[in-house]
């Protein structure tokens, strides 16, 4: 069995730089977005999600929460 990429995550350290790329790439609007984390099972159900307040950009999830949450996902 091949493995296949079903999910691709991105970080940059700049922003700013990020949104212009997707902006001018993909015609995507900067104000559009939010920060959002999404854990799922290997069947690709989702077994938790946060997203951000649209109000705060800079926000982030607990990661004690995030990593309970993968924790419990049964291998």
């Amino acid at each position: 069995m091949v493995a296949r990429m079903r999910h691709l995550a991105l970080v940059g350290t700049d922003p700013e730089k990020s949104a212009q790329f997707y902006e001018n790439a993909l015609g995507l609007l900067k104000e559009a977005g939010r920060r959002a984390v999404y854990v799922l099972d290997r069947t690709g159900i989702v077994r938790y999600k946060w997203i951000g307040p649209s109000d705060d950009p800079g926000a982030l999830p607990s990661v004690d929460e995030v990593l309970v949450a993968a924790r419990t996902i049964p291998v």
